[in-house]
């Protein structure tokens, strides 16, 4: 398998579903976290989400979006890709 790790900022992400129309607002999210000896405690979690158009239902901006890259993945780094990116992808020496 191969594992290569991207980074987004919250714009860029966000401004992935603005494009579509989509709503982003911050929402609140209570969650129980471990502490110690099988305790948990409530945290209040605040984030980015993204707003559901028919349903209202927020999802956070980070899950949103890395289910859109994998939905994506095939169509944007295997099919699409032509054989002269590929050799000029190899041609590149590595920067020390």
């Amino acid at each position: 398998m191969v594992t290569f790790n991207l980074t987004f900022s919250d714009e860029e992400a966000t401004r992935l579903f603005k494009s579509h129309g989509f709503k982003i607002e911050e929402r609140e999210f209570t969650d129980n976290i471990p502490v110690y000896h099988n305790r948990e405690e409530e945290e209040t979690i605040t984030c980015l989400c993204v707003i559901h158009p028919h349903t209202g239902v927020p999802t956070p901006l980070s899950i949103a979006f890395e289910r859109i890259f994998y939905a994506c993945k095939e169509q944007l780094f295997i099919t699409e890709v032509d054989k002269l990116t590929v050799i000029n992808a190899l041609n590149k020496t590595k920067k020390k």
